[in-house]
Formats: structure tokens, sequence, C-alpha cells
């Protein structure tokens, strides 16, 4: 089988899935507005049931067969061959390059992203900005854009990035190399790393949110004092199409 082949199966599957996904996530909406009216709480067991069966007897299947596919694929046994000799010999990569990658809203670019750090030592030198912060600065500037925006406010923001919630989660992948891994379950790849270039070829379509004055604050403070969750990178996807290594860097081709 080739992979243009897989590559048409995996698009088969994933659409087979949409009106499914598409019917829990009305189920969740359904599930949100009961929460917001106060209705009791036996409902909502209904529908959190009705969810789990339909994961349990139509998603579950399908995300079976494409996780097949996925650890089928000849070039992926190639790829994890290729990484694990350059590795050895070669002493691994410090960048890795991912063109072209396809996000979810449409955008296509060219991403490079550094896998040489120490992500606890990042965490550090955070604490130490958040520190330092000149505080006043940015509730000026969220004044100006929110002219309601509060101190409170601002310390909400701040004890978010000072204390963040840590969610506990079950470890699901199992490392290749330096900055990437596969989730044990899906069979999906994911490239992670500290952002360092991003060249965009087609620009996506980005939906309108309506943050928080404090979600806005926060993702403002992440992207002024170069914080981690601004630049810490994750790409997923299906197969990988060509690879190739070139100086410090590992060249991706990703097909997703």
């Amino acid at each position: 089988m080739t992979q243009a082949i897989e590559n048409q199966e995996i698009k088969a599957v994933k659409a087979a899935m949409q009106p499914i996904q598409e019917k829990i996530a009305n189920l969740l909406a359904d599930r949100k507005l009961l929460s917001k009216k106060n209705i009791d709480k036996p409902k909502k067991k209904e529908i959190d049931h009705k969810i789990q069966v339909i994961k349990d007897l139509e998603i579950k299947p399908l995300a079976e067969k494409l996780a097949k596919i996925r650890f089928s694929c000849p070039k992926r046994q190639e790829f994890i061959k290729f990484i694990d000799d350059l590795s050895k010999n070669n002493g691994g990569w410090s960048y890795i390059s991912i063109d072209p990658y396809h996000n979810d809203y449409g955008e296509i670019a060219r991403h490079t992203v550094a896998v040489n750090f120490d992500y606890g030592k990042e965490k550090e030198k955070d604490r130490q900005k958040l520190a330092a912060n000149n505080n006043e600065k940015f509730v000026i500037k969220m004044t100006e854009k929110y002219p309601n925006f509060t101190e409170e406010n601002f310390s909400k923001a701040m004890k978010s990035l000072i204390n963040p919630v840590e969610r506990k989660s079950v470890n699901v992948f199992k490392p290749l190399a330096k900055g990437i891994k596969y989730h044990i379950y899906t069979g999906q790849l994911y490239i992670s790393g500290l952002y360092r270039q991003k060249t965009v070829m087609v620009e996506g379509e980005y939906p309108k949110t309506n943050s928080r004055p404090e979600t806005v604050c926060k993702r403002l403070i992440e992207k002024e004092l170069s914080l981690l969750p601004s630049k810490y990178k994750i790409y997923i996807f299906d197969f990988i199409n060509s690879f190739r290594f070139d100086g410090e860097t590992l060249k991706i081709e990703p097909i997703r």
C-alpha cells in the first residue's frame, strides 16, 4: 500500500468521524446550557452517558482504524530508523523545520523550532521575568483597551501565570528522539520545541474570540516577556512525506 492510498484512507475515516464529533459537540453545548440554568444533575449525567456511549461505540472503532493505518505506514518506519541512526552517529540536531504545516484554520506555513533546551530551566527563567516585571506598564495597556480593567483583573492574570494550574495527565506518548514523540493510541507524530521562525505561505481564517480581560492580559504578558507558553509549540500530523538532515536542522515535510 502506498502512502498516497494510506493518506486517502485517513481522510475517509476522518470524514466518517466528523458528523459523530458534531453530534458530541451538540450534546456538550446542551450540557453547558443546563449548567448555566442550574438544571438538576440527573439530566447532565444522562447527557454524559450518551456522549460516552457514542465515544465507545462509534468513535473508538474509527480511532483504532486510524491508528492502524498510521502505525503500518512504511515511510514511518523509515523515518524512525533515520532519526535513530542520526541521533547515534551525528549527535542529533538542534532545530526541526516543518515545511509545510497545515493548521486547523487553513494556514499553511514553514515553522522552525529549537529542541536543545531544558523545560525546567525555561520555567525558572519565566519566574524570574515575572518577579522583575513592570506591572504598571501592562495595567496601562489593558486599561487603554478595556476601560473597566482593574487591578483585581491584573492580579488574577498574574496569579494564573505565577501559579498555573497543573493538569494531571496520563503519559500516552513514546519519545523517539529530541523533540519527537508519538501517541501510543492514535499513532500520530508530535513535534515540539521553542519557536524560532515562521514563514506563512497561505493565511488562515481565525474565528473572533471573546476572551475575558484577565485572559487577554495573561497572553499579553506571555508575549511581551517571551514566556514559555508563548514560544513552546506542538505540531501534530499523520505521516511524513519526506525528511532530510541539513547542518543542524532536521527538515520534515509532513502530511496532515
